[in-house]
């Protein structure tokens, strides 16, 4: 890409025809290539999300709760780097939820809420961007 940059940069300057429709076809095909690449890392965050259901229903086992997991935009495609990343501290923040942020049934009954938690998971994704950013919420 730098030396991509480089010949335009160059091409920029002269008055050549031929070198203006090289450095043109180099730009196309380099950024048909770049394209090629990223689209080639890209993978469906529900790869990530493959392990929690289990991990939910053996929590609320353990911790003797009523737990749903709702997963929407599994199909949300992030970089391949970015899924290695989150993985751990995703599965972090699902235990911890159901752990600390979702009550036992007999207290979600006193307090006037289902006796089953919910425990929801989405991507967010802005202007056609997905950010590693997830929402995580416990809801009535």
């Amino acid at each position: 890409m730098l030396t991509r940059n480089q010949i335009l940069q160059f091409n920029t300057e002269r008055e050549d025809a031929a070198l203006n429709a090289t450095s043109q076809r180099l730009n196309l095909i380099t950024t048909e290539l770049q394209e090629g690449v990223m689209k080639t890392r890209m993978q469906p965050i529900g790869t990530v999300w493959n392990k929690l259901p289990r991990v939910v229903r053996d929590m609320a086992v353990t911790l003797g709760k009523q737990i749903r997991l709702e997963m929407d935009g599994a199909e949300t495609e992030l970089d391949r780097t970015i899924i290695e990343a989150i993985k751990d501290p995703l599965v972090h923040l699902v235990r911890n939820s159901c752990d600390h942020g979702i009550e036992p049934p007999d207290v979600r009954l006193r307090a006037g809420k289902p006796s089953q938690g919910r425990l929801t998971c989405a991507p967010i994704t802005k202007a056609g961007k997905s950010i590693s950013r997830l929402e995580m919420t416990e809801r009535d």
